[in-house]
């Protein structure tokens, strides 16, 4: 597994409780990024929203 990869998982396994390491590492890298931008732009929503 690659460096970046392995990155994608703990990051997402901090984001999201519900996801688990071993249905993480069976997608791509491509996925794990997809994943990931949704996950950060969902936490910039609801950091908008308590500003407001």
């Amino acid at each position: 597994m690659s460096h970046d990869k392995a990155m994608y998982i703990e990051w997402l396994l901090l984001m999201d409780s519900l996801e688990s390491r071993e249905s993480l590492k069976d997608k791509t890298i491509e996925e794990l990024q997809a994943k990931f931008n949704l996950c950060r732009l969902k936490q910039l929503d609801e950091e908008m929203e308590e500003v407001q």
